[in-house]
């Protein structure tokens, strides 16, 4: 693959580092296709790259930064996420038909090594959809107002009856000391998912969804440790 991303270079790199077998998947001159393929202790692996470059406010704010001002930065938890979600998942399904793992690797280019678009929570938000809470007005201005309960509502992608062929959402890092990792947070929706046991791998960890968890606030990932 000519041209590659800097995400693409990190996870070559990455896959060396840890002496995994990784093949480059040939794209359909009509079609997108997955990026690579990996062999984890004899099991191929699917995996799609999405990298997320700065949109042009994104580039103002960097821009304005370099030349010394300060500025509040902010953005919509989980929503590049949610746009590499439904991209990856047709390019799954359309080559692979859900029968082989997979993983979606997202990797935070926007102001490195900063992960505003992949720390854990805005993958939680992606999965579980965005929290919302429930508030019950009186017709009375001096009663107070009811707060409901804390719950995860709409923009969910993770489901039983979607995007049920991504096994896995791993965020790239590359660290402060040029060691690279991975953080996979596994769907627990996934038609075929990767077993946790290959990914026992230097810098690489991984998490669940947190049992009995209403919303993205009340519970944090919970991390398999093996």
């Amino acid at each position: 693959m000519s041209n590659k991303t800097e995400s693409e270079k990190i996870f070559e790199a990455f896959c060396n580092l840890n002496q995994i077998t990784c093949e480059e998947i040939v794209a359909s001159s009509i079609q997108q296709s997955p990026d690579y393929k990996i062999q984890l202790l004899g099991q191929d692996i699917i995996v799609e790259i999405k990298q997320f470059d700065p949109n042009d406010e994104e580039k103002e704010t960097i821009r304005k930064r370099q030349q010394g001002e300060s500025l509040a930065f902010g953005t919509i938890p989980g929503d590049r996420i949610r746009g590499a979600i439904h991209t990856s998942n047709k390019q799954f399904k359309r080559r692979f038909d859900g029968k082989t793992p997979s993983l979606l690797v997202v990797y935070d280019n926007v102001m490195p090594p900063s992960t505003s678009h992949t720390r854990g929570y805005c993958v939680m938000v992606a999965m579980k959809g965005f929290d919302k809470v429930e508030v019950l007005l009186s017709k009375d201005p001096k009663k107070t107002p009811i707060f409901g309960e804390t719950v995860s509502g709409s923009n969910r992608e993770m489901r039983l009856d979607a995007n049920t062929t991504i096994s896995a959402i791993a965020v790239l890092l590359l660290h402060g000391d040029d060691s690279i990792g991975l953080n996979v947070y596994h769907n627990q929706f996934a038609k075929i998912p990767v077993d946790p046991a290959l990914l026992r791998i230097n810098n690489v960890r991984q998490f669940k969804l947190p049992e009995n968890s209403q919303n993205s606030l009340d519970k944090s990932w919970e991390e398999l440790l093996m």
